[in-house]
């Protein structure tokens, strides 16, 4: 990791926050469906599905959040606004520090203020454990070890999950799981909730894998 990617979580670790993590909803306020999600992602989504759970496949649509008009007037998303600027790390971190953000089917996530990412989902049997951080150049990035059910055994994948975050003259915020060339969709703040909704659901589900516990990674 670079100099410009250094993680600004280290810095404000200590600082307590207010804030406002993200989910995939629409503004009336229905979930976009699985079927849009994959008209949309379908690439990204398919390549992930080839060695990836569903729950870990969900995490990547995170950054993805759009409002009900934007979603049927332009599906594939957008090129950055021309006026846009990258928001401050600082508003990032608050936006997602100590949220619990209900994905949808059954899948929930949680930010700890600390740095630690912990995702469940209960009726896919699916976990995710691991640290999030927001770098100096304005990225929200996870970096988790997804763990599933299959066969009778516990399988597990590692994925680093990265959105780039924009915000326009209006004080719009957009955001991408890709490079600068987008596409970039409107982030919505929707479906989220303060405090720890998913720690009690993932012990539980956790103990249940028959695992040694471990310690999430430090970036």
């Amino acid at each position: 990791m670079g100099n410009s990617e250094i993680h600004f979580l280290s810095d404000i670790n200590s600082r307590a926050a207010a804030s406002v993590s993200r989910s995939c909803a629409l503004n009336n306020p229905q979930r976009i469906p699985y079927q849009q999600i994959r008209a949309m992602f379908g690439g990204v989504l398919m390549r992930l599905r080839q060695y990836l759970h569903p729950l870990a496949i969900a995490s990547t649509a995170l950054a993805f959040c759009t409002g009900a008009a934007f979603a049927q007037s332009t599906l594939f998303g957008s090129p950055v606004p021309k006026d846009s600027a990258a928001p401050e790390p600082m508003s990032l971190y608050k936006m997602f520090a100590g949220k619990s953000a209900d994905w949808g089917a059954g899948s929930y996530a949680y930010f700890a203020p600390d740095g630690t990412f912990r995702a469940v989902n209960e009726a896919e049997q699916s976990l995710g454990m691991g640290r999030w951080y927001v770098t100096t150049n304005s990225k929200m990035c996870y970096d988790a070890a997804w763990m599933w059910r299959q066969d009778f055994n516990a399988q597990s994948s590692e994925v680093l999950t990265c959105a780039r975050f924009r915000v326009d003259s209006n004080g719009e915020l957009w955001s991408t799981t890709g490079s600068m060339a987008g596409p970039w969709f409107p982030f919505s703040a929707a479906n989220m909730r303060r405090g720890d909704m998913v720690s009690g659901r993932f012990s539980t589900l956790y103990s249940s894998f028959g695992i040694a516990p471990r310690s999430t990674k430090n970036n």
